[in-house]
């Protein structure tokens, strides 16, 4: 799932890509990468999440972030490498990756208030692993207490 966002920041170029890298950083991004381009364009791509989208717990699913700069005009591409079906709150985090990075760099609000929409859908995920886990836990006790029923009853059957 990938998203796409333009806007136009007035800050200057070094102190974008700081303050694009400082707030990533704060939503759990690393390993920053810049790239400078010919025409005085800068890219920053960071990433967050597990290497490969092997996991259940959709919040540690591979996240990309890559932020181009071009004389004011920033293009945000986030994107999620999902198992499988795309889900709405894998959309839902991207979108909220984008406008966010719009809000902290066009707009000038704080990081905890820009945050927030991220944070919401991250506890929504982290939920919904949750309800999942406690699923998986209930199925395997109950396959547990039948297979101890069963040797209860066999071992019953079986004695004179």
């Amino acid at each position: 799932m990938l998203a796409e966002h333009t806007f136009i920041t007035t800050r200057e170029q070094s102190d974008a890509i700081q303050t694009a890298q400082a707030y990533l950083h704060a939503l759990g991004y690393r390993r920053a990468v810049v790239e400078r381009g010919p025409d005085a364009a800068v890219a920053v791509t960071m990433t967050r999440g597990r290497p490969k989208p092997n996991t259940s717990n959709m919040a540690e699913l591979p996240q990309r972030v890559t932020i181009h700069f071009d004389r004011g005009r920033v293009m945000v591409a986030a994107a999620i490498h999902e198992r499988g079906k795309v889900m709405p709150l894998h959309r839902e985090l991207v979108l909220a990756v984008a406008s966010s990075i719009e809000q902290v760099l066009a707009h000038d609000v704080p990081f905890d208030e820009a945050r927030a929409p991220f944070d919401r859908v991250i506890a929504r995920m982290a939920h919904r692993y949750q309800k999942r886990r406690y699923g998986c836990v209930a199925a395997f006790c109950i396959v547990i207490v039948i297979a101890l029923v069963i040797a209860v009853i066999i071992t019953v059957s079986l004695s004179p």
